[in-house]
């Protein structure tokens, strides 16, 4: 293959606890124009049953590892999101070094103060999460190493917004609630690959 990024990255999507849904497909129609090879991995299904970061980052990895080497793909941009924002620097933290040496880049689109490993009728409404082990600033803070993109909505996620800028990280705010208006276009053009 031409040695390109274009063919070279593979995109890793991870979706919201929503699943494979309207919003996921309709932002990855964005994506296609870049000529990534994707990979999505269905949040929904995946945490229908809990899981523990260890697992989820060893079958992670699994998934990854096998698509890298049929699609012959060196680097490997990752995006989670909402739920699956809270819980990728915990998946992360649980990758092989050499894998995490390929991540080129993670976006986290609106991720909570805390992390929830189980798809429930709470995060689906997207109620705010308990406090619990998982926190997701913490977690990131230990991945510096990782070029990293926080993007948050303007309506809603106000103390996020300070709370991950306060810690030094690159933070996005986009108009609009949780789902950024809809607005795909304005979404693909602040986190796409440049």
């Amino acid at each position: 293959k031409d040695a390109n990024n274009k063919q070279k990255t593979m995109l890793v999507f991870i979706t919201g606890d929503g699943g494979y849904n309207d919003f996921s497909k309709s932002l990855l129609a964005y994506f296609s124009l870049d000529g990534y090879p994707r990979l999505v991995i269905d949040a929904k299904k995946y945490f229908w049953k809990k899981k523990t970061p260890q697992e989820a980052g060893r079958e992670f990895e699994r998934y990854i590892d096998h698509f890298r080497k049929e699609w012959d793909c060196d680097q490997i941009y990752m995006i989670g999101h909402s739920f699956s924002a809270g819980v990728l620097p915990f998946v992360l933290n649980n990758f092989s070094d050499p894998l995490k040496k390929a991540i080129r880049h993670v976006t986290y689109l609106s991720p909570d103060q805390y992390a929830s490993f189980e798809v429930t009728v709470s995060t689906m409404l997207n109620w705010k999460q308990k406090a619990n082990g998982y926190e997701v600033l913490a977690e990131v803070l230990k991945l510096k190493q990782i070029p990293s993109t926080y993007v948050f909505c303007k309506e809603g996620e106000e103390d996020l917004v300070k709370m991950f800028r306060n810690a030094g990280l690159k933070v996005d705010v986009l108009a609009g609630p949780h789902n950024y208006n809809r607005d795909f276009k304005t979404i693909y053009n602040t986190v796409r690959l440049r």
